[in-house]
């Protein structure tokens, strides 16, 4: 049994829909099932709640034994490092409660980075994500993506305006990109039968 988080969301639904490609076994955490379609339904368990709730993950993650894992964006909180941390802390805990053997979580690419990666934003707040849940014991993979492609699509009208969109990436630096069908043929690949890291 494989439990994807975040089914309709952009990376989520796209994993979801390249597992069901296949034979194995699904179960989802959805806020809001009626956003996946009626075939969908048809062909997945669905356990409805947040999947940052100890009840609904502790539901959806007995007898499955992989987890895709995606920490839904918050643009709001005031400390985004405890928002990852304390968002996954619950499937954390009930990775080993209930016996789940793998788990393929969206990560950053950086972690590598020393004392950086501690004060980075997003991406310091996905390496605590992924400290957390290799403390567990669990094999974990953590598909550490560069700059998403998708992201620039908040700056068409500078695009289409100025002809420039703004980064704070060097301009005369190489930049790391990928989008979103990249990491869910990523994390599509990562169902074989493994363990460890």
């Amino acid at each position: 049994m494989i439990v994807i988080t975040t089914p309709t969301g952009q990376i989520g639904a796209q994993v979801l829909d390249r597992i069901l490609a296949g034979d194995e076994s699904v179960r989802v955490i959805s806020r809001d099932p009626s956003r996946l379609t009626a075939e969908t339904r048809g062909r997945v368990e669905v356990v409805q709640g947040s999947h940052d709730d100890p009840d609904v993950v502790t539901e959806a993650f007995e007898g499955a034994d992989t987890v895709f894992w995606v920490v839904p964006p918050n643009m709001q909180v005031q400390n985004v490092v405890d928002y990852y941390v304390d968002f996954s802390t619950p499937a954390a805990e009930a990775i080993g409660a209930q016996g789940v053997k793998r788990v393929v979580a969206v990560s950053s690419l950086g972690r590598e980075s020393g004392e950086l990666a501690k004060r980075a934003g997003h991406l310091s707040a996905a390496f605590a994500m992924d400290d957390l849940f290799e403390a567990t014991g669990v094999g974990y993979r953590a598909l550490r993506m560069p700059f998403f492609k998708e992201n620039l699509l908040g700056q068409v009208e500078a695009i289409k305006n100025q002809g420039v969109f703004f980064l704070t990436n060097a301009a005369d630096r190489p930049l790391a990109t990928c989008a979103s069908p990249d990491v869910a043929a990523a994390a599509a690949m990562q169902w074989w039968r493994w363990s460890g890291r």
